[in-house]
This record gives structure tokens, C-alpha cells and sequence, in this order.
């Protein structure tokens, strides 16, 4: 256990704190995190492994994409990254480096223009070649649902609540 004191004026404050307090309270926030994360969600498929590192840099091409093209909040992060063996995700046969192929499937709430889409995929694949991954490597699905279609936030109808940002862009 770890102690910090100090003195404010005629007041001693003194912080005390663990590792099993400060895994509480990482959990905790995360927690809070997830009840507040809640749109869109992503799942990118791959057809080979990458470092730690590439994955992390996919994650985030394809997350910071989606930020700027429907203007969504940092915060809300809900991108996955499967990575399977070729012969589990089958691809066009005469594509130039089907190793590379990328599959995104992004589900979101229905409101966005047609040009926000369009910024979407452009962004995408803008921001996954600099990551060695060919642009027509890559397939973007994107499913809209009503708000009613939506339990976030403890098993509320998204059309029931504020969520915090707007999806008509």
C-alpha cells in the first residue's frame, strides 16, 4: 500500500490507494465506458495474422474514419478485429494479394446522407493504405437499424434516450 500526504492549510489530505484499488476503479470507468459507448459497432475481418501493432493501427484507421465521416465523439469506440485463416474467409480467386483482403461490416443507426457514406468508404480505404492493405482489397458493408432496434445503456431503446450526438450528418 502506497500513502500520500498533503498539507492544505490547517487540512492533511492523504490518498491511499492499492493496486486492487486502482484495477477497481480502471474497471469501473470502463464499465461506465460501455454503458455510454453505444454506436456504430464494426467488425473488421482479415485473411492473415498482423503484428499487435498492425492490428492496432487497422483498429484505429477504420475508428478514426468513421469519426470523420459521421462526425462521431472520440469516446465511442466499438471496432473488432478478427483475424482468420485463408481457407476460413473465402475471396475472389483472381484478386492480386488475396492475403490482403479486408472485409468491414459496420452497423449503425439509420440517418446518415448519402454523402457521409460515401466520405465513409473513401476514408477507409484512404486510411488502410498506408497500412500495406490494397484498396480494392477492400469490402464495406454497412447495415443500418431504427433506434428501436437498439438496448443500449441498460437495456434501453436507443430512440428512448439522448445519445449524446447527432446521426443526421
Amino acid at each position: 500500500m502506497s500513502q500520500a500526504t498533503e498539507n492544505k492549510g490547517d487540512y492533511t489530505y492523504a490518498l491511499h490507494f492499492s493496486i486492487d484499488t486502482l484495477q477497481f476503479y480502471t474497471l469501473y470507468f470502463l464499465d461506465c465506458i460501455k454503458e455510454i459507448c453505444h454506436m456504430p459497432t464494426v467488425l473488421i475481418e482479415v485473411r492473415r495474422e498482423y503484428t499487435p501493432q498492425q492490428e492496432n493501427a487497422i483498429l484505429e484507421a477504420v475508428h478514426s474514419a468513421l469519426r470523420e465521416a459521421f462526425k462521431l465523439p472520440e469516446w465511442d469506440k466499438d471496432v473488432r478485429l478478427v483475424a482468420h485463416l485463408p481457407h476460413r474467409l473465402m475471396c475472389r480467386p483472381d484478386i492480386e494479394k488475396p492475403e490482403y483482403f479486408t472485409h468491414i461490416s459496420i452497423d449503425c443507426f439509420t440517418g446518415r446522407s448519402l454523402d457521409a457514406k460515401r466520405n465513409l468508404y473513401k476514408a477507409i480505404v484512404k486510411n488502410l493504405e498506408p497500412l500495406g492493405i490494397p484498396n480494392n482489397q477492400v469490402k464495406i458493408l454497412l447495415r443500418e437499424s431504427s433506434r428501436e432496434n437498439w438496448g443500449i445503456r441498460g437495456g434501453q431503446a436507443a430512440c428512448d434516450i439522448d445519445i449524446g450526438f447527432t446521426v443526421e450528418v
